[in-house]
This record gives structure tokens, C-alpha cells and sequence, in this order.
């Protein structure tokens, strides 16, 4: 569903009356950032910019040890989100998982919705606009 949601709000152009499933639902953004502070900009700016209502979004960015400033890059490109946006500092391992996989397990638990997308490595996400 989460899935549905984003290509309904990432979709192009004129979009046929009825298509749109009503209400639409509120949907949670994870992502695992380490040292992302040079692609966090573009990727945060690629969701403000989604074509979905900002007070369906919740954005959960979990700050895996980031010896730069993911952090405050992060927290400067959500300032004045209209959505919900948090930095999760993740400072122990759950379960068996680790890495982004650890990170995901947190912001999971964390998540207030009841879908949740995790986008493609910072690195590649796309260009707004």
C-alpha cells in the first residue's frame, strides 16, 4: 500500500478522477543515513517535494553513528516540514541485525503509521522536481 501511496503522489501530470484512493493513508519514510551529509539534502528535498499531503508524511531518519554532520544537514533541510520528521540517534544493535538493517529495525518500532517505505540508498535518490 505504502508502495501504491508513493507512486499515486509521485505520478506526472493529470491524474483520472477516481483514481486516487480516499482518505489517503498517513505513511512513515524510513531511512539509515551514516555519513550521508553531502547526499541528504537532494534525497530530503525529493520527498518535501512529493505530490502528497506533508501531513500524511512521517519522516524517520535514523543517524547510524554518523561521524559528520548527517545530523544537523538533516535537521536544516526538514526545517519547516508541514509533515512529521525525526532523527533517531541509534546507539545499540537489535537483534541479530546491523548496519542499515539495524537502523530499519529502530525507526520500524519507532513508526507511528501503518505503512512505511524505506527509499533507495541516499546516494541515489533522485532529483526533485
Amino acid at each position: 500500500m505504502a508502495y501504491a501511496a508513493w507512486r499515486f503522489a509521485t505520478r506526472r501530470g493529470t491524474i483520472p478522477a477516481g483514481s486516487v484512493p480516499a482518505p489517503l493513508p498517513r505513511v512513515s519514510v524510513l531511512i539509515a543515513a551514516r555519513d550521508e551529509e553531502a547526499a541528504l539534502p537532494r534525497c530530503l528535498a525529493s520527498l518535501r517535494a512529493l505530490q502528497y499531503p506533508s501531513e500524511l508524511l512521517e519522516t524517520l531518519l535514523g543517524d547510524d553513528a554518523s561521524t559528520d554532520d548527517t545530523a544537523a544537514v538533516a535537521t536544516a533541510a526538514m526545517q519547516g516540514f508541514e509533515g512529521t520528521f525525526r532523527l533517531v540517534p541509534i546507539q545499540e544493535t537489535m537483534g541479530a541485525a546491523r548496519g542499515k538493517a539495524n537502523v530499519l529495525a529502530h525507526l520500524a518500532r519507532q513508526a507511528t503509521t501503518d505503512f512505511s517505505s524505506s527509499p533507495m540508498p541516499t546516494s541515489r535518490c533522485p532529483q526533485p522536481g
